[in-house]
């Protein structure tokens, strides 16, 4: 059974233990029984607090919304005020691989909901994109913009989509595509710090990028 410690009421608690079943099944092989199984409660009383399986998933892509995205785009305007375009670009994205790595509710199940619903083609994976991921990569794009040359329009996108991929690969932990180009044995604080440096360092690199003025936005 799963034990909830921050639920403050029974239609929180519900609402967690349909992200673990979310996560761990995928939409179409979750159910409210299921569900209701893991903190010890009848699916009639979770229909009674959500209505149904349709309008409980979108609780819980709501709720990641605002675990994900909301936090990372309020923050882009403090970011880049004060810094310059590169040092803005990496604290960015420190926020970006905090925000989808965390181990608190909800953001621990982000991943494992994204996959679930991209590997059975689930129409709850376009909500997931469009409502979490696609918001934060706006933002990359936005601030990726700040340090392009006048004049070159496809930049920021190229730039962007490369750097928005291997954010994604450190947040799936994928080693082919980030932990290869790094050293073995380095701690968890250490391999974040040199991860960032990478991505931002490769991508720049490969385009013969030359670090302008401070950005501001």
């Amino acid at each position: 059974m799963l034990q909830v410690k921050w639920g403050r009421d029974m239609k929180e608690k519900i609402l967690i233990a349909a992200m673990e079943e979310f996560a761990d099944k995928g939409y179409r092989g979750a159910t409210l029984r299921g569900i209701a199984g893991k903190i010890g409660v009848t699916a009639a009383l979770v229909n009674y607090h959500y209505g149904s399986k349709a309008r409980l998933a979108d609780a819980v892509i709501e709720a990641e919304r605002r675990a994900v995205s909301v936090p990372i785009v309020a923050d882009l305007n403090g970011i880049v005020s004060d810094l310059s375009w590169r040092a803005a670009l990496k604290e960015f994205i420190y926020r970006v691989i905090d925000v989808f790595t965390s181990d608190e509710v909800p953001n621990r199940y982000f991943a494992a909901l994204y996959r679930q619903e991209a590997a059975n083609v689930s129409d709850k994976v376009k909500s997931l994109h469009d409502t979490c991921l696609m918001p934060v990569y706006d933002q990359l794009e936005k601030l990726v913009a700040l340090g392009v040359p006048a004049g070159d329009q496809y930049a920021p996108r190229l730039w962007a989509l490369s750097l928005w991929n291997l954010v994604l690969a450190y947040a799936r932990k994928d080693p082919h595509r980030v932990g290869a180009y790094i050293p073995e044995g380095l701690s968890p604080a250490l391999f974040r710090t040199v991860a960032v440096d990478f991505m931002v360092d490769r991508v720049l690199g490969l385009l013969h990028y030359v670090d302008p003025q401070p950005a501001k936005a």
